[in-house]
């Protein structure tokens, strides 16, 4: 999208001196720096900002399907980077949701019925929104990918 669409990369530090000429090999670079920082920035918040700030999206951040999309995240990253421990940014959303018996340190209890199929669906469903934004706001992509 960012390579079809290259003004989008408006800030995104273009190169200086003699060789500021914008060409292809320049977008890409471009294009790949601003991939590298979402991928490191975070799925749901990251990743989701940036699509409803600078694409101009309107992803919904309020609704259910994103809020449990953004618990299946956090779940899975308690898991996979912090030994299933419970950290803060976790923590703070048990909080939000008043489930005060967890604490900071306590290993995640994954209650089986919270985490079925539906909630893979879940994220089919968001990733589904998410393509539909884009193909929406940037119709060429789609025309690219039928050629």
């Amino acid at each position: 999208m960012l390579v079809t669409y290259p003004d989008l990369l408006a800030g995104t530090n273009p190169p200086q001196g003699r060789d500021s000429e914008v060409n292809e090999a320049t977008i890409y670079a471009r294009a790949e720096r601003v991939v590298n920082r979402l991928t490191r920035s975070g799925i749901m918040r990251g990743i989701i900002d940036y699509f409803n700030g600078p694409l101009g999206l309107s992803i919904d951040t309020n609704s259910e399907l994103f809020l449990a999309c953004q618990e299946l995240m956090q779940v899975r990253n308690v898991i996979a980077h912090n030994a299933g421990k419970i950290n803060k940014s976790l923590l703070n959303r048990e909080r939000e949701n008043d489930t005060n018996q967890l604490k900071e340190g306590d290993l995640y209890p994954i209650i089986e019925e919270r985490y079925t199929p539906e909630s893979i669906i879940q994220l089919v469903r968001f990733a589904r929104v998410i393509d539909t934004s884009i193909q929406e706001k940037y119709p060429a992509i789609i025309r690219e990918e039928k050629s």
